[in-house]
C-alpha cells in the first residue's frame, strides 16, 4: 500500500476516536427531577437497612434513584461546586448525605435546620453514612 494512504487511514482512526471521546467527555448528565423512584423510604429506615445488613442494602439500593423523607440535620453546606445537606437517621454515629449540583442547588435556599424535606437521589453507597448523589427536593 501507499504510504500516503496508510497516513490518511491513521490520521481518520485518530480524528473519529478523538470525536468520540470528546462527546463522550462533554456528555451531560441528565436531571434525576423527572426520573421515577425506585423506592420512597425514610431517613431513619434507610440507615438502618445499611446498619444491619449492608451487602443487602448495597444489592438492592446502590446505583437506584431513591426518594427520602427525613429532617434536615445540618445546614447546606458547599463543597466547591456541590451542595452537600444531611438528613437525620436517630443515629449519632450516621445520617443520610445528599449532594445537589447544577440547578438542584437552588432548591435548598431558606431550608432550616430540623424541616421535614423529601429529597430524590441516587445511592451511591455508605462509608459512615449514606451517600446519595445528583439529588433533587421533591415538591
Amino acid at each position: 500500500m501507499n504510504k500516503k494512504i496508510i497516513l490518511g487511514v491513521i490520521v481518520i482512526g485518530l480524528a473519529t476516536a478523538g470525536y468520540i471521546g470528546w462527546r463522550m467527555f462533554d456528555q451531560k448528565v441528565p436531571s434525576l427531577a423527572d426520573e421515577k423512584a425506585f423506592a420512597q423510604v425514610s431517613a431513619t429506615d434507610l440507615f438502618a437497612e445499611f446498619s444491619t445488613d449492608e451487602a443487602a442494602a448495597n444489592t438492592k439500593y446502590v446505583d437506584k434513584v431513591v426518594s427520602v423523607t427525613g429532617k434536615i440535620a445540618t445546614a447546606p453546606s458547599a463543597q466547591d461546586s456541590i451542595v452537600v445537606l444531611n438528613l437525620e437517621t436517630g443515629d449519632l454515629m450516621g445520617g443520610i448525605n445528599c449532594a445537589f449540583e447544577g440547578a438542584a442547588k437552588d432548591d435548598l435556599a431558606g431550608r432550616a435546620v430540623g424541616e421535614e424535606i423529601t429529597v430524590k437521589g441516587m445511592v451511591a453507597g455508605m462509608l459512615m453514612d449514606v451517600s446519595l448523589v445528583r439529588c433533587v427536593v421533591e415538591k
